[in-house]
């Protein structure tokens, strides 16, 4: 890493969109393909991509066109500044023989399936642009579920892409989640407290004091059966109260 060559692409590129102004060019490719495919640099996401806000902003731009539309930039413009920059580039980095990987960009996918996505979960900020890039927008929420991930882990990787100028763009919501609790559960499978308790006196009736003995929540249910009327209560039955 030549500290200083990216220290004058970052200055170079503080107050541009591309190499040559605010157009794309031939130059872009060139000190990306240079640059952010030499092994010897990886701007993302480690330090170097706040170090170097501006070259992590550009390159981000710069991987999110297709190859064959960055095949299509025209020349670069003739600029002193431009050429310098290129030189230095074309010194200090020369391309891996190897395949060119965007390590910046999006791996492009046909699909959207939760599947897909889920391979490349052991590198969350990627996969969330992975599925930013799909989906156009997310909630960290339904990814987690998603992902099989716990939600505070999607938050840090959300964090991670914030940090980088003009990648992303997240919104704070808020949200209501209701879930069943212990007695919501067993109602659920059982039924309710009153049913329990209409169900468990026999036509001719039963005591009051035995009822409440061999219904669970007993009481609840009696105040509620009363309520809706399901049932009466003899208070001058013999032996006691009896329903």
């Amino acid at each position: 890493m030549d500290e200083t060559f990216l220290n004058e692409l970052n200055l170079h590129l503080s107050d541009k969109s591309y190499i040559s102004g605010y157009s794309p060019s031939t130059a872009d490719v060139e000190l990306y393909d240079a640059v952010l495919d030499s092994d010897r640099l990886a701007f993302y996401p480690t330090k170097e991509s706040t170090r170097y806000a501006h070259i992590t902003r550009w390159a981000c731009h710069i991987s999110s066109f297709p190859d064959s539309c960055r095949a299509q930039f025209p020349a670069q413009k003739s600029s002193g500044a431009v050429e310098t920059l290129l030189k230095k580039g074309r010194s200090l980095y020369s391309p891996p023989a190897k395949q060119k990987i965007d390590r910046m960009a999006p791996h492009s996918s046909n699909s959207s399936k939760p599947a897909d996505a889920a391979a490349d979960a052991s590198d969350l900020p990627q996969t969330l642009l992975n599925l930013l890039n799909e989906r156009g927008t997310v909630d960290s929420l339904s990814i987690a579920a998603e992902l099989h991930e716990d939600h505070q882990k999607v938050v840090g990787a959300v964090n991670s892409l914030l940090s980088l100028t003009d990648v992303v763009e997240s919104e704070q919501v808020s949200s209501k989640r209701l879930e069943l609790t212990a007695e919501g559960n067993e109602i659920a499978e059982t039924g309710s407290h009153e049913s329990k308790v209409f169900n468990a006196i026999p036509a001719e009736g039963m005591p009051q004091a035995e009822l409440m003995k061999v219904v669970p929540n007993a009481k609840i249910g009696f105040s509620k059966a009363m309520l809706n009327g399901w049932i009466e209560l003899d208070k001058k039955a013999e032996g006691g109260p009896r329903v």
